[in-house]
């Protein structure tokens, strides 16, 4: 008889250690997808001539990686705002999505974005999309996400190269964003004024190759013509200053090898321009 019950129990006890194996497999990635981290874009700009360019958002997604690209975008910012990107230079800068999200591998931001537009002296202009643009403006760059940690990430909008115009009255929005992941950049401080006269400003525009692509920013003339480039990666960089003051007459100059650290800021001090 104990012959003959052997099996059942074996069964019965093979069983339950299964069961038990399933609820810990469904424990653990229960906890694994319920594990989050928080994703933080910041918003920069890059000068350009417009007297106001409104950038309208209306919803910003995030991309997971190994998702079809149809498919696997999460919603992290889907209420409609509007920056004025022109007054996000010199150290401003404007959070545009903060949530969190659960811990892994993305790779592109979306932003779909409608009614943006520009203002030359009293004249408004709506900013058309090309079609590239018009179902959502993809921005490739690696996010990982670990649980309870924050991933910052800085994205400077070069206002200059994204409008486009295209007839006398025409002007297209394609976007040239340089994203950066704020904990490998560092900045560069300093201040511009003349020679002759150290109290005084020289409006400049600051300038220096990030990549490829240029990051810059214009002079505070009511702060003693200070300026700060902001999310330049670790490396050395030369730094181009160019007069545009409406009296004119001072000569361009480069600052070279100025060396960035990560997490820091790189005061170069001030910088005299002597006249042509």
């Amino acid at each position: 008889m104990l012959i003959k019950h052997r099996a059942p129990l074996m069964s019965l006890a093979f069983a339950v250690f299964c069961s038990f194996l399933v609820l810990s497999c469904n424990s653990d990635s229960t906890a694994s997808s319920d594990a989050t981290g928080r994703i933080l874009l910041r918003l920069i700009d890059s000068p350009a001539w417009f007297d106001q360019e409104v950038i309208v958002m209306r919803r910003i997604e995030i991309h997971r990686t190994g998702a079809s690209a149809d498919l696997g975008w999460r919603v992290i910012n889907g209420e409609v705002a509007s920056y004025d990107v022109l007054k996000l230079i010199n150290g401003a800068s404007q959070v545009i999505a903060s949530t969190e999200i659960p811990e892994g591998k993305y790779d592109a931001i979306r932003i779909i974005m409608e009614g943006s537009h520009v203002w030359i002296g009293e004249k408004y202009e709506l900013l058309n999309l090309p079609n590239h643009v018009a179902g959502g403006f993809v921005l490739q760059y690696p996010i990982t996400i670990t649980a309870g940690e924050l991933f910052e990430l800085i994205l400077d909008f070069d206002a200059y190269r994204s409008i486009k115009q295209t007839g006398p009255e025409e002007y297209q929005l394609d976007p040239s964003i340089r994203a950066q992941d704020a904990l490998l950049t560092g900045s560069i401080s300093g201040s511009v004024v003349a020679a002759d006269n150290t109290a005084k400003a020289v409006n400049s525009h600051i300038s220096t190759a990030v990549g490829g692509v240029m990051a810059s920013t214009l002079t505070d003339t009511t702060s003693f013509g200070s300026f700060i480039l902001l999310a330049i990666p670790e490396g050395d960089y030369n730094l181009k200053i160019a007069p545009v003051d409406s009296l004119g007459g001072y000569k361009d100059t480069t600052i070279a090898s100025i060396r960035v650290v990560r997490k820091q800021e790189t005061k170069i001090g001030s910088i005299s321009l002597s006249l042509k």
